[in-house]
C-alpha cells in the first residue's frame, strides 16, 4: 500500500520510509496478489490478500490479522526518456490504495520510530480493542529531469469493539535533485521507482568520475491521538545527501529534527545517521 512501500527499500530516496507509512500502512506479509499494467502501461492495478503475525520492521503493529489491499496507479504525464537522456525524463504519477484489515485477536495497534531504525518507537497507540480497521491512501510523484517531488497521505479508521470510532492519519512530502544530472527511473509494470544507474560510476583511475549525487528534503506528520487513545503526534523535517558510487553501491547521509507531542514520549529530537548499502 503506497508508493514508498511498494518501492524496493534499496531504491527509496531516504534511508527509512516516513513515519506515516511506518505507522499506518500494512507491512510486507505472505499472501496472494494479482495485478497487471493497463492503458498501454500508463497504469497498473493490483489486488491481494495477506495475513500472519507481524515480523516486518515497517507497517502497523497489529497482531494476528488479515488484509485485503488494492492499489491503482496512472501516469498523467508520460514522457519517460531513455536512461542516456535523463534531462528529457518527465512524468506525473498518481495513485490510490485501500486496505481492509481484520484482527482475529481483536487487537489493533499503530506505532512508529522517528524515521531511524536504531531509535525507539516514539508514537504508539498501544493495543486497541478492535476487530478491524480500514485505510485509504493517495500518492503523487512528479519527475522533471533531475528534479522530483513526491507526497503521500494515509487515513485510517478503527472501529472499536465498544462501538466508538477512531481516526488516525498522516502525510509526507519530499523533494530531491540529482546534482550530476540523473533522473529517477520509473517501473511501468509495478507503478513505482526502480534502481538508479549513475551516468558515470565512481572510479579512481585516470579520467575517472565521482558517480552520482542526490540532495533532498522531506517533511512528515503523523497523528496517532484520537478519542481516548493518546498515541502521540510527530512532525519531522529531514535532509539528505546520497552518493551513488555505482548502481549497486550507495552511501546515504540523513539528518533532521522534529517534535513529538500528545503521547507517551513528548519532546524534541535531533538525529543524524549514515548507511552504506551494497546489493548484488
Amino acid at each position: 500500500m503506497g508508493l514508498d512501500l511498494a518501492t524496493i527499500s534499496r531504491d527509496l530516496t531516504f534511508m527509512e520510509p516516513a513515519t506515516v507509512l511506518q505507522a499506518l500502512a500494512p507491512p510486507s506479509e505472505a499472501g496472494i496478489q494479482i495485478g497487471h499494467p493497463v492503458f498501454d502501461q500508463r497504469g497498473t492495478w493490483a489486488l491481494g490478500i495477506f495475513g500472519g503475525s507481524v515480523t516486518a520492521e515497517y507497517g502497523n503493529a497489529s497482531q494476528d490479522y488479515g488484509n485485503v489491499i488494492g492499489r491503482f496507479t496512472y501516469l498523467a504525464i508520460d514522457h519517460l526518456a531513455p536512461a542516456d537522456r535523463p534531462a528529457e525524463n518527465q512524468l506525473l504519477h498518481l495513485g490510490l490504495s485501500a486496505n481492509f484489515q481484520y484482527s482475529s485477536s481483536s487487537t489493533v495497534r499503530y506505532q512508529s520510530r522517528p524515521e531511524s531504525y536504531i531509535a525507539e518507537h516514539v508514537i504508539d497507540t498501544g493495543n486497541i480493542d478492535a476487530s478491524g480497521a480500514g485505510a485509504v491512501g493517495a500518492e503523487v510523484a512528479y519527475v522533471n529531469g533531475p528534479f522530483s517531488v513526491q507526497s503521500e497521505f494515509i487515513d485510517s479508521v478503527v472501529r472499536k469493539n465498544n462501538g466508538d470510532g477512531l481516526n488516525f492519519y498522516g502525510f509526507y512530502a519530499n523533494a530531491s535533485w540529482y546534482l550530476t544530472g540523473e533522473s529517477r527511473p520509473y517501473d511501468r509494470v509495478n507503478g513505482d521507482f526502480k534502481r538508479l544507474v549513475p551516468r558515470r560510476n565512481f572510479d579512481f583511475g585516470r579520467g575517472g568520475a565521482w558517480g552520482a549525487f542526490q540532495v533532498g528534503t522531506r517533511f512528515s506528520y503523523t497523528d496517532l491521538s484520537d478519542g481516548d487513545v493518546h498515541g502521540g503526534r510527530i512532525n519531522l523535517l529531514m535532509g539528505e545527501v546520497n552518493w551513488y558510487l555505482h548502481s549497486h553501491v550507495r552511501w546515504m547521509f540523513n539528518a533532521g529534527g522534529g517534535h513529538v507531542a500528545a503521547g507517551p514520549h513528548d519532546g524534541h529530537l535531533v538525529l543524524f545517521q549514515t548507511r552504506v548499502g551494497v546489493d548484488f
